[in-house]
């Protein structure tokens, strides 16, 4: 009895309790006890965290706003009973001036009721990704050769470096290995992850983007030479499966990226094979240029200790107009700040300057607190700092296999079968893991209603 008891929904103290609240451990039984009114508090801090949460993975510029802006007009035109509470307040008016990246407190609260209650069940339906547009990569357009002749014309593809290095200067002794279409392989695999993880958008994020980079391809990151197509996808498989949980790409998704693969390397054209695979090479030199930029930048950090040290040093120059500490500066004003302004009151330069001294500490406390709490962007400098060797070796790596392809990128042609039929092995084996996991759930499922029947009945 007493197991029953604490197996009961303690909500509606009816129904067999399956879940726990992370707030607040409350079992529960189905989500309209998790939304009712006993548990209302805890369920609305949730959807309302999982709101700024998302609202800070937005930035804050004009065309962001107007997107989140136009998303919530759409949710609000096409459910008639969505309107606000305040009929003279439009919606763009209420979120008019707000920082959506600093004010989310604030564009959550300028919400109405029903405008909360829609989001929550958006994101409990999973409809939100429904409203983000998803990214058509550039290397699935149709290029025309009369495009592919007319350089004027606009186009989503990526430009190819220019004055790339021949192969023959960065090699004057000795031939290139053959292995190397297996290395731009696993760099093209990487480069695919990061254009689909981050929606097209993973120019706008060199440092997290080049880190992508780097965890998925060995080859930039380590010293891997891949011995076939198969090896060189194989790599960035076990790297994406080290991830952490949080970071963890569906097996699904992974595997797909072989096709995109697959796409580059064969190019636009038979006329223009090469294109794509140059044109993702040398978007990857920009990437790795543009973090080499932003990491260098970064660096250039003053220490607020060393600032309170200057201003310390400078401030008799701030009572005197002097360039430099004298010392008969300091022996006269010693004796002045003694004697006090007169004979009735001697104390008080005294009192002023010690005074201040006090202030003085008080405002560098301030600030070493404060640089405590900067203490993880120091770690990140320092980081930064690593990482920006990483990225020069990779930067370098990447302009060698870019001069590579323009002088002997055929073989990867060569490449195209291999990775067609690993695609196609590796989707066969995720159809039968699906196939046996969904018959388990299934056994699962009746063995467990088998259990739940009940073994004596009232007559």
């Amino acid at each position: 009895m007493e197991n029953r008891e604490e197996n009961v929904c303690k909500l509606c103290l009816k129904t067999k309790a399956k879940y726990t609240c992370p707030r607040c451990n409350i079992q529960y039984c189905s989500l309209e006890c998790y939304k009712g009114e006993k548990h209302v508090q805890c369920s609305e801090n949730f959807y309302k965290e999982c709101f700024m949460e998302g609202l800070k993975d937005f930035g804050s510029s004009k065309e962001d706003k107007q997107n989140v802006l136009e998303m919530l007009q759409r949710v609000k035109d096409e459910d008639p009973g969505f309107d606000s509470d305040d009929d003279n307040e439009d919606l763009e008016a209420r979120l008019e001036g707000l920082d959506l990246e600093t004010d989310s407190k604030t564009v959550w609260n300028k919400l109405t009721d029903k405008e909360k209650k829609e989001f929550e069940r958006l994101m409990a339906g999973g409809e939100l990704s429904t409203l983000v547009e998803v990214w058509a990569p550039w290397w699935n357009d149709k290029v025309l050769i009369s495009e592919m002749n007319d350089r004027k014309v606009k186009t989503r593809i990526p430009a190819i470096q220019k004055d790339i290095t021949d192969i023959s200067t960065l090699l004057s002794k000795g031939k290139p290995s053959a292995d190397l279409k297996n290395n731009v392989i696993n760099v093209l695999y990487a480069y695919c992850f990061i254009c689909r993880l981050y929606n097209g958008d993973h120019m706008s994020f060199q440092i997290e983007v080049t880190k992508e980079v780097l965890s998925v391809s060995k080859v930039l990151s380590g010293t891997a030479v891949c011995g076939s197509p198969p090896e060189a996808i194989q790599m960035c498989f076990q790297c994406l499966q080290s991830r952490d949980k949080e970071n963890l790409t569906s097996r699904q998704f992974n595997i797909s990226l072989i096709e995109d693969v697959i796409r580059i390397i064969q190019g636009p054209s038979q006329y223009d094979p090469l294109q794509f695979v140059m044109s993702a090479l040398s978007e990857l030199v920009l990437l790795f240029h543009k973090t080499m930029s932003e990491l260098t930048t970064g660096m250039l950090y003053r220490d607020p200790v060393n600032m309170i040290l200057y201003s310390l040093l400078c401030l008799p120059c701030q009572n005197w107009s002097c360039c430099s500490i004298r010392p008969y500066h300091v022996r006269i004003d010693n004796r002045y700040v003694i004697q006090g302004p007169s004979q009735y009151d001697p104390l008080q330069f005294v009192m002023t300057a010690l005074s201040e001294l006090v202030l003085l500490f008080h405002k560098a406390m301030s600030e070493l607190t404060t640089d405590i709490k900067k203490s993880k962007e120091e770690k990140t400098r320092l980081e930064n700092k690593d990482l920006k060797k990483k990225v020069f070796i990779s930067l370098k790596k990447v302009e060698f296999l870019l001069s590579w392809t323009q002088r002997f990128g055929m073989a990867l042609q060569s490449a195209v079968t291999e990775l067609q039929l690993e695609f196609c092995a590796m989707s066969s084996d995720l159809a039968e893991v699906n196939e046996t996991k969904q018959k388990v759930e299934h056994f699962q499922k009746e063995k467990q209603l088998k259990d739940n029947r009940k073994l004596v009945q009232e007559i």
